[in-house]
């Protein structure tokens, strides 16, 4: 996994600029530009909270919309950044046939990509705290390091993506489905004490589980910090980068071919 970042840190310009332009190419032409990052998980905030008005869905004490976009804004950086990731060599077929570098930089740079989204969405979480009056809590300083062990988790998956995506495109359309899929069976729209404790370990192998209720622990101090948890969701995000990368490399050789 060193060589990933090493490669990362020599070839961090070309990096930079296909960041840049990944970013540019998004937006132009755009009559709405950055704010498209937000409509998604503003959508979605609004359907849940229609639905909340008939059922009811606990939000530990929190408003509902503050409670589900809070969720929202750790899930759409995954889901996007994933979406991203899968097709980046599929999408620059032209430079992997006729240049040399090392391919893992072209899903990373969707990654940084994915972290302007998530910049923007949570200016936006801060806009609708503010708008309730919901202040961070203290423990809001732990939200970089849940952020990054999010970064790692993603990055794992979407190399694998990436790799499998070169040999067989129907990836993408599996990605959206597990997505879907994997959305309800994230703490999204509900709390994670809404899970019935029996079944609480069982759920909290879903990595994305973990690091939504940590998200929200950080922010708003429902719970104190539970670093057992943070742990694990830190180890979990480090194999799954270990393995995605690994996959990434042994089948590097073959993708000017593949492509």
């Amino acid at each position: 996994m060193t060589n990933l970042f090493a490669n990362l840190w020599r070839h961090r310009e070309l990096c930079f600029s296909l960041t840049r332009r990944e970013v540019s190419a998004r937006y132009k032409q755009s009559l709405l530009g950055p704010a498209w990052a937000i409509l998604q998980p503003l959508a979605l905030l609004v359907v849940f909270a229609a639905v909340q008005r008939f059922v009811h869905i606990p939000s530990e004490g929190l408003p509902y919309p503050v409670f589900v976009y809070a969720g929202l804004v750790p899930w759409s950086f995954f889901a996007s950044t994933l979406a991203m990731m899968t097709p980046s060599i599929v999408s620059n077929a032209a430079i992997v046939r006729k240049i040399y570098f090392p391919r893992e930089v072209l899903p990373l740079s969707s990654a940084l990509v994915g972290l302007v989204d998530f910049a923007v969405s949570l200016a936006t979480l801060f806009l609708l705290m503010a708008y309730y009056g919901v202040f961070p809590a203290a423990s809001a300083v732990y939200v970089l390091l849940v952020i990054l062990i999010e970064l790692v988790f993603v990055t794992g998956i979407g190399l694998f993506a990436a790799a499998i995506c070169a040999f067989q495109r129907d990836i993408l359309f599996v990605a959206v489905f597990v997505l879907q899929l994997w959305m309800f069976l994230s703490p999204v729209l509900y709390p994670l004490s809404s899970v019935p404790p029996d079944y609480r370990t069982l759920y909290l192998v879903n990595p994305m589980a973990s690091i939504m209720t940590l998200f929200r622990d950080a922010m708003f101090g429902l719970n104190p910090i539970d670093l057992r948890l943070l742990g694990i969701a830190a180890l979990e995000a480090v194999i799954t980068l270990c393995f995605g990368y690994g996959v990434f490399k042994s089948a590097e050789k073959y993708f000017a071919d593949a492509v």
